[in-house]
């Protein structure tokens, strides 16, 4: 058997957290939940650049006119365990930028929002948020 796609694993991770934010109506949580996937799905996108010419399907130019490039649904691309570790990080240090620009504002409390944030953001690195 092999080993889980990490990519897949800390999205199912995520979405299971999201409901029970969800349940709980956490908006906060709810908030950050949907950035860190959101922030995955941006990874895993491919290229959907289109040929280069006139669209073809079926030997007809004017059928293919009416479809879209990139309309239907594509294998997203797989990241490593680092990868995931390091997409986390910065989503981390994204939340940590804006408590410091808070702090430097005396916004106290947007900085006591982005802390939480960046506490929620940290529990999926694996460790305490700083």
């Amino acid at each position: 058997m092999s080993a889980p796609d990490p990519t897949e694993a800390m999205r199912t991770r995520l979405q299971a957290d999201l409901r029970g934010a969800m349940k709980a109506r956490d908006s906060l949580e709810i908030a950050v939940l949907r950035c860190l996937i959101a922030a995955f799905d941006n990874a895993g996108a491919i290229d959907v650049t289109p040929p280069e010419g006139p669209a073809r399907f079926a030997g007809s130019e004017h059928v293919a006119a009416g479809l879209a490039w990139g309309a239907a649904e594509a294998t997203r691309r797989s990241l490593s365990d680092a990868q995931v570790l390091d997409l986390i990080e910065q989503e981390v240090a994204k939340h940590a930028a804006a408590v410091s620009e808070f702090d430097r504002c005396a916004r106290r409390e947007g900085a006591e929002r982005a802390r939480r944030e960046m506490a929620i953001a940290a529990r999926y690195r694996g460790d305490r948020p700083t």
